[in-house]
C-alpha cells in the first residue's frame, strides 16, 4: 500500500484530515483538523485538534465559573485567531447552534453555554473550544489534496465523536496515521526532515 496520500480523496463533512507526515507548515504540520464544513464548489471550514494553548478557557476568559477551569483550548487556525469558537453536542441547549452531523454542532449562542454549562445538568466533555478557524477558499483543499498534502480520515460516528472531544489525545495524529497500518506507523515515527532518517 502506498503511503503517499491518495489525490483522489475527497473530504466530507465530519472527516479529518491528517498532515502528510513532511509537511513543513507551522499551523498544519503533524496536526489533525476535524471538517465542519464543505463545499466542493465553495469555502471549507475545520478545527486543528492537536495544538494547544497552555492555559484553560477560564484564563481566557476569567468571568466564566469554575467549569471553565478543566477546558483545553486548541489554535484551531490560523483565520480570526483571537475569536471563540466551540463543537458541541449540547444540541438544543444551545440556541442558534448548527448542526453539522447527527447530534453534532457548530456555534451557537454563547450565553446559552454557559447557562449549560453552569447549571451542571450537561457533561463538560461534550463541548470543545479552539481560538480560531482552518479555513480554504473554493477549490483550495482539493489542490493541496491532489499535491498530496493530506490524508483524509474517515471514522463512524461514534468513534469520531470519541476522538474529536478528547482533550486529552496529544498524539491524535501519530494515533490515527498509525491506525492506517503498520508501515504509516513507522512514517507516524519518523523525523519531519526526512534527511534525518
Amino acid at each position: 500500500m502506498a503511503l503517499t496520500p491518495s489525490p483522489n480523496a475527497r473530504p466530507k463533512v465530519g472527516s479529518f484530515l491528517l498532515a502528510e507526515p513532511f509537511m513543513d507548515d507551522p499551523w498544519f504540520g503533524r496536526h489533525v483538523v476535524f471538517l465542519c464544513d464543505y463545499e466542493k464548489d465553495g469555502e471549507t471550514m475545520g478545527f486543528v485538534l492537536n495544538n494547544y494553548i497552555d492555559e484553560p478557557l477560564s484564563t481566557l476568559l476569567p468571568e466564566l465559573g469554575d467549569w471553565a477551569n478543566d477546558q483545553r483550548v486548541s489554535i484551531g487556525g490560523p483565520v480570526l485567531s483571537t475569536q471563540i469558537f466551540f463543537v458541541h453536542k449540547l444540541g438544543h441547549l444551545v440556541d442558534e447552534a448548527c448542526e453539522i452531523a447527527k447530534g453534532l454542532y457548530l456555534g451557537g449562542r454563547f450565553e446559552s453555554v454557559v447557562e449549560a454549562m453552569e447549571s451542571g445538568d450537561v457533561d463538560s466533555k461534550d463541548i470543545r473550544f479552539f481560538l480560531g478557524y482552518s479555513g480554504w477558499s473554493s477549490g483550495q483543499l482539493l489542490d493541496e489534496i491532489r499535491d498530496k498534502s493530506w490524508y483524509l480520515h474517515f471514522l463512524p460516528s461514534k468513534i469520531r465523536s470519541e476522538q474529536l472531544f478528547d482533550t486529552t489525545a496529544d498524539d491524535i495524529w501519530q494515533d490515527m496515521l498509525s491506525s492506517k497500518g503498520p508501515s504509516f506507523a513507522q512514517a507516524a515515527q519518523s523525523p519531519r526532515n526526512p534527511n534525518l532518517n
